[in-house]
């Protein structure tokens, strides 16, 4: 086709834009973590950049904000998917002030629906091995213009005490601070509730630690509370860019103890 393909093995997202530069990038994939990483970094627009496409996780409408001043020429869409269906749903912004879950319409080919909360999806281009409609226990609903609002994963609710907590709920409500950059609901096995959660959050360089706790002390109420509030330098990534959970459950149970 023409086009040239750049691929980057490094976390140092100053090289990213280096390579853009270098390269008169004109289309971009990276996952919204990358891309909170490469924003910190950017000091002027890039008008050459047409598509940003990005997935895995919810993009935020702040991130969008920033996206959209940075990338000024660029159409951005989002995806829902996973490795055993590939891509399923994909959703393009226009500047709009609609909800974050709203991951959008099936891809051509691809339909959805949801059963008990579960999302249940029929694809052909699911991997070998499974049968569909298949399933990965994520929840959602589908609205009456057939977009897909995501609420989580199944195994990101937290049970404390009969209580029923959505990590996803959580860490947005933890992002509407501006002292918090990045937040992540993170459970914990709890004696007494079965389950409560610890937050995981990154701050803006002029917050305190002890103003931030006031601020989630009261941001939200007794029952949504957590456990333990661990402060970090940046959010642990794996090899895929993604959070990295089990390094911060190995960071909490340390800080713990």
């Amino acid at each position: 086709a023409g086009a040239t393909l750049i691929a980057c093995d490094t976390l140092y997202s100053r090289t990213w834009v280096r390579l853009m530069q270098e390269y008169d990038v004109t289309a971009m994939y990276l996952v919204p973590t990358k891309l909170q990483l490469l924003s910190r970094v950017l000091r002027e627009p890039l008008p050459l950049v047409r598509c940003v496409f990005t997935g895995s996780q919810l993009l935020s409408t702040s991130l969008y904000g920033t996206l959209h001043h940075y990338f000024p020429q660029a159409e951005i869409i989002a995806y829902y998917g996973a490795t055993e269906l590939n891509y399923i749903t994909y959703r393009i912004y226009d500047g709009s002030a609609t909800d974050p879950q709203n991951m959008g319409k099936p891809f051509p080919g691809v339909s959805i629906f949801v059963k008990d909360g579960c999302i249940y999806v029929n694809s052909p281009y699911h991997v070998s091995g499974i049968s569909v409609p298949y399933t990965l226990e994520d929840t959602g609903c589908l609205t009456e213009k057939g977009d897909l609002f995501f609420t989580g994963r199944k195994q990101s609710w937290i049970n404390k005490g009969g209580y029923k907590l959505s990590c996803l709920y959580l860490e947005r409500k933890l992002k509407t601070l501006p002292t918090i950059r990045e937040a992540v609901a993170l459970p914990l096995s709890d004696r007494l509730r079965g389950q409560n959660w610890a937050a995981c959050i990154v701050t803006t360089a002029a917050a305190s630690q002890v103003a931030v706790r006031q601020a989630i002390h009261h941001l939200l109420s007794v029952k949504e509370q957590p456990a333990a509030i661990l402060f970090l330098d940046a959010l642990p990534l794996n090899d895929r860019g993604k959070i990295d959970h089990n390094a911060l459950t190995g960071f909490v149970q340390k800080s713990l103890t």
